[in-house]
């Protein structure tokens, strides 16, 4: 919303979403594409990006930057004696996920999200493109069919972990408020998001935080990053652990 304000972007994107049939969707998809090239060439202002790459330096938690973080002494000691080989280790710069959050939620996959993103200019880029992914033609549909007229869009920055398993919880299921439900897959979390594997799930009561009832399922791929490529790579996953 800041960054729409500063460019002086959304009275352009108003009037281009104005008087939009929903019912006509190649007239929606050209209306989204314009609004999304907008975002894409327009320059982040200097005080939004300042305030991006000093909460991406922060996350170097390295000894050598302790220093500059701002903890007590107790703080830094902790710190320096962590173990942060969860983390993903590279001579380079960090390795961060960008993710959107918006305040609207539609469905799963129509805004995007980037993996593996390191340097700071990558990921402005990426900040930027997930900026822009609030005006896919999907979204707009959704915009207008539901008069929605408050959009925004919160972009979550998260240091890369090297996980062995990852989930995702929904603090309600589709049959009960009292039940919650988690999703676990092996290696990153987006094998769930993309469909690419059918995930474990559990049905965990609120109240008791026990398992109600849970289901295994086989999953013979998983997802890793790879700091050398500075990709997301898709790998095998032997019989005995599939089941697992």
């Amino acid at each position: 919303e800041k960054f729409l304000e500063l460019t002086k972007l959304k009275h352009q994107i108003a009037e281009l979403l104005k008087g939009v049939n929903p019912n006509k969707y190649d007239f929606v998809q050209s209306r989204a594409n314009k609004i999304q090239e907008l975002i894409v060439k327009s320059h982040v202002p200097d005080e939004i990006k300042e305030e991006i790459i000093e909460f991406y330096d922060s996350l170097d938690v390295s000894t050598h930057n302790v220093d500059k973080l701002d903890f007590n002494k107790d703080d830094s000691k902790n710190l320096e004696h962590s173990d942060n080989s969860d983390l993903i280790d590279s001579n380079k710069e960090i390795f961060v996920a960008v993710r959107t959050s918006a305040v609207c939620y539609l469905a799963s996959r129509v805004h995007i999200n980037f993996f593996n993103i390191i340097g700071k200019e990558k990921l402005i880029s990426a900040v930027k493109l997930c900026w822009a992914s609030l005006f896919t033609a999907k979204a707009v549909y959704h915009y207008i069919e539901h008069d929605i007229k408050e959009i925004s869009m919160a972009v979550l920055v998260q240091r890369m972990l090297i996980p062995s398993v990852s989930g995702r919880i929904d603090t309600i299921s589709n049959k009960s408020k009292k039940e919650m439900v988690v999703e676990a897959c092996l290696g990153l979390g987006e094998a769930i998001s993309s469909g690419l594997v059918l995930p474990d799930r559990y049905l965990i009561n609120k109240d008791s935080l026990e398992i109600t009832k849970y289901r295994v399922n086989n999953q013979s791929v998983k997802l890793i990053c790879d700091p050398d490529s500075e990709k997301t790579i898709r790998m095998g996953v032997s019989n005995e652990n599939a089941d697992k």
